[in-house]
């Protein structure tokens, strides 16, 4: 397997652990909550996955 697919990987399995702090209105906050509760995701996760 190449490297660069297994990195990938590890990235990824990282990334669910991963908590951020996110800065913005609570209306903003409450949308972006309610797009990753769509998509089965904590809201740090799809932050991430959105960068």
């Amino acid at each position: 397997m190449p490297q660069s697919n297994h990195a990938g990987r590890d990235r990824d399995a990282a990334r669910k652990d991963d908590v951020i702090q996110i800065r913005a209105s609570a209306g903003t906050k409450a949308i972006l909550s309610r797009a990753a509760g769509l998509r089965g995701q904590k809201l740090s996760e799809f932050m991430l996955d959105s960068a």
